[in-house]
């Protein structure tokens, strides 16, 4: 009896009535934006929720979900819109700095000072966030 509760507690679990997997080891989980600048050059986890921006950012980060398939005509897929839910991306975490000589008036809509992003360590691209269930 003890064991088929286990065995239905595993499974529930399983199921997705749990949030974002565990960190992988040696990850530093961030969830406020006053803890980046400590976590620079290092791998990170962020969590929290996406901002409702034009480019979807988790703790001021620009972040890129997975693309989902959708059945129908021509085998369409889609980018999950992550605005306002839960999610979380793992990478090591950059601070790139702009500089009024580095800034070419007109050219780049960032103001100047320093702008944190995710990096796969493996693409070196930015890496996918995935939403919490």
């Amino acid at each position: 009896m003890i064991t088929r509760l286990i065995l239905l507690i595993a499974a529930a679990s399983a199921i997705g009535c749990s949030s974002a997997p565990p960190p992988s080891p040696g990850i530093t989980v961030i969830r406020d934006e006053s803890q980046l600048e400590a976590a620079v050059g290092k791998p990170v986890r962020i969590e929290g929720v996406v901002a409702n921006t034009k480019k979807p950012q988790l703790l001021g980060i620009a972040i890129e979900m997975e693309d989902v398939p959708v059945s129908g005509r021509f085998g369409v897929v889609r980018t999950i819109d992550p605005r306002g839910k839960r999610a979380w991306a793992e990478g090591i975490l950059i601070r790139q700095l702009y500089h009024p000589e580095l800034v070419v008036r007109g050219t780049d809509p960032r103001r100047l000072g320093a702008y944190y992003r995710l990096v796969d360590p493996l693409t070196g691209e930015n890496p996918t966030a995935h939403l919490d269930e």
